[in-house]
């Protein structure tokens, strides 16, 4: 119902708050789908409890109306449940005709809300009764019949001498329940043994493998049939308990004239013994017929000739070659079998070491878990009938057709009278292949200027395990203004080979591009595109002067920028006697660079006849210096120049290139005075102007 409250909240600094609380409480529905499966033959009924799924959570009591949308299952119509308590509801499934049958159980309450429940019957046929046990020459016994079905039925019984019914035919109104009609039978006769027949009473399954460790057992199995030759019925039932090593099962059932039942007999040995079992059958709870079932357990003894063989190694083979082993197996076994020869799945190398390679000295390779096994080919591939102390020979091929770093395989024998493999040997090795790529197939050098050279650099790398033969056909070259170096030669595995391509323009402004191939023994060729472009030397943009004292230096920046993709090299050329520079200059992609040039001129200039030098093509030049006078001590640095003096103590002073010499001067004095001396220095040139350098001193 619908249901109010208030709600006061107060606080000393703000108040007083009100409040009205409003609940409206509905049915509660609930819905439970899991299926609760009963099963039951025609003619019977099968009654089970549903968990506790009624749930009462009022505080009165709570009676429920239970209602099934399926006469077949039956229910109590009301439920009642004290307050805060749950219920299991007890239904009976009593079908009316075979198959399957599928409804829901609802049970609602007023106060309690609804549940559900979802119901699944399967009928299945009606089973053997009895026996009813019947004493000669007495009133008879009576057997309980019911009709089960929706409507009236009229039902018929027939039984076989020497028993008699006291009616053949009665009408039952719908799920009468009753104990009749009643059957009185009367023994007319003395009874006497049943006739039937065995196909067999005594099998050998002879000698059968036992399985080794982590084999499963494959049934030998066997049919006896039983067929019932008397008139009257024949109730057949076996009292045989399956073993380990020995099933055989037959439910109770009822022959007629004529009919028959199969008996299904499986036996697997789980040791290497001889058995014996007898399988007892019961025949109208009375006679008693024994099945003797016999067999014996031998083990599977499928071995290599030669121990030696347990592993193989093929070592390294070369894509496109064929390597076969020979394997011989002799079947040691006490019979003949029949066995086919498969390859496992690559082995870790842990299992490989565990199981073949323990304390043996064996070449190591890592394991590829790759490989497919269209590599290797095995001779036979079918089953073939090997009888005991007979030999075969087994052939290996390994044929790689890719670059294999190792792998590792195992052979093992599929015989038909076991459920699993048994190992033979283990097969290894790897295989070789040239697998050489260059780092590019198109070199393209650009513009380059007319008279000069561009350089590119090529890597060939090769990956594979074998070493390749390489060489550059000359004759492929369709212009002399490409070369290539080194032409020919080896490239050894994980090795990189480098090659020096150059482009030396012959005509301008005229694109040229040819192919080279470079071709490698035992693998297809590589081709290399090359291309490039000539043009004129670019005009000069720029005049730089400089002007600095001799023997001094005076430096300025030039700018240059590199605008294509490529990581470019610059080594400017200097032409000058007095003008240095960084021999390479890095220029990264699209980054401007500054280039350093200082001038250090170590003699004068006159008019016209200026310094000069042209630097990277960039048209740097007419670079001057001024004649200047000034004075030094007695350490003196100058370029590979030499010195005379005159005056004491006179002679020539050896100043080495960019590097300094020391001229000492002496002074005896004999009293107090005040000297004025001169030194001069002449440079002397064979064509040139002297330099006369003066030091005064006191």
């Amino acid at each position: 119902g619908y249901f109010t409250a208030p709600l006061f909240i107060s606080c000393t600094e703000l108040g007083i708050f009100n409040y009205e609380l409003r609940v409206n409480v509905e049915y509660a529905e609930s819905k439970e789908y899991k299926e609760m499966c009963f099963t039951a033959p025609l003619g019977k009924s099968e009654t089970l409890h549903t968990p506790p799924f009624l749930h009462n959570y009022a505080d009165k009591l709570a009676s429920f109306t239970c209602m099934v949308d399926s006469e077949v299952f039956l229910v109590k119509e009301f439920v009642q449940i004290m307050p805060h308590a749950q219920k299991a509801i007890k239904i009976t499934f009593e079908p009316t005709n075979l198959g399957s049958f599928y409804a829901t159980l609802s049970c609602k309450s007023e106060v309690a809300g609804s549940f559900f429940k979802k119901l699944k019957g399967i009928c299945v046929p009606p089973k053997i009764e009895g026996p009813y046990i019947v004493e000669a020459n007495s009133d008879g016994t009576k057997i309980p019949f019911k009709n089960v079905f929706t409507e009236a039925t009229q039902f018929s019984f027939r039984v076989t001498e020497p028993f008699q019914l006291d009616s053949n035919m009665k009408i039952l109104e719908p799920k009468e329940i009753s104990q009749g009609p009643h059957y009185i039978i009367y023994l007319s006769m003395v009874n006497e043994r049943p006739k039937y027949i065995f196909s067999f009473k005594s099998y050998d399954f002879g000698k059968c493998i036992v399985p080794p460790a982590g084999v499963l057992p494959k049934f030998k199995e066997v049919i006896l049939s039983i067929k019932a030759k008397d008139k009257g019925a024949l109730m057949l039932e076996s009292k045989f308990q399956s073993m380990d090593h020995l099933i055989a099962h037959l439910e109770k059932t009822v022959l007629f004239f004529d009919e028959e039942v199969q008996v299904l007999i499986r036996f697997f040995p789980l040791e290497m013994l001889k058995y014996e079992e007898k399988i007892p059958f019961v025949i109208n709870d009375k006679w008693e017929e024994i099945v003797v079932v016999r067999g014996e357990g031998i083990p599977i003894r499928l071995e290599l000739v030669n121990p030696d063989q347990k592993y193989i190694d093929f070592k390294c083979v070369e894509v496109g070659c064929k390597v076969s082993k020979k394997i011989s197996i002799r079947n040691f076994t006490e019979k003949s079998i029949n066995a086919s020869f498969k390859i496992r799945k690559p082995c870790s190398e842990v299992e490989v070491n565990q199981k073949y390679l323990e304390g043996k000295s064996c070449r190591s390779y890592p394991i590829q878990s790759s490989l497919n096994d269209g590599f290797i080919e095995l001779v036979p591939d079918s089953e073939i009938n090997l009888k005991s102390g007979n030999v075969i020979d087994l052939y290996v091929t390994f044929s790689p057709t890719i670059k294999l770093t190792g792998f590792a395989k195992e052979i093992f024998a599929v015989v038909s009278e076991l459920e699993g493999e048994i190992p033979l040997c283990l097969i290894h090795g790897r295989s070789k292949d040239v697998d050489v790529t260059l780092t590019s197939g198109c070199i393209q050098f650009g513009n380059v200027v007319k008279g000069s050279s561009s350089v590119r650099h090529l890597s060939l790398i090769n990956k594979g395990n074998k070493r390749a033969k390489y060489q550059w056909d000359p004759e492929a070259v369709l212009d002399s203004q490409f070369s290539i170096t080194p032409t020919s030669g080896y490239c050894c595995p994980g090795q990189n080979v480098s090659f020096k391509l150059m482009f030396t323009p012959g005509s301008v402004n005229k694109f040229t591009e040819c192919k080279i191939i470079c071709h490698l023994q035992g693998q297809r060729n590589l081709p290399l595109e090359l291309s490039g472009r000539g043009i004129e030397f670019p005009q000069i943009k720029e005049t730089i002067t400089f002007s600095a004292p001799v023997r001094e230096k005076e430096s300025k920046s030039v700018h240059i920028t590199n605008r294509s993709v490529y990581i470019v090299e610059v080594r400017p050329l200097l032409k000058g006697d007095y003008f240095l520079g960084a021999d390479v200059l890095v220029l990264k992609p699209y980054v401007e660079a500054t280039y350093l040039i200082t001038y250090a001129p170590m003699t004068l200039t006159k008019e016209g006849k200026e310094h000069h030098d042209g630097v990277g093509g960039e048209g740097l030049k007419k670079k001057k210096s001024k004649r200047k006078t000034s004075s030094i001590t007695s350490n003196i640095s100058i370029k590979n120049k030499k010195f005379g003096g005159f005056g004491e103590p006179g002679g020539y002073l050896d100043v080495p290139g960019n590097g300094s010499s020391q001229y000492k001067l002496k002074f005896i004095c004999y009293e107090e005075c005040s000297l004025d001396f001169k030194v001069k220095f002449n440079l002397d040139f064979s064509k040139r102007d002297g330099i006369a350098l003066w030091l005064w001193g006191s």
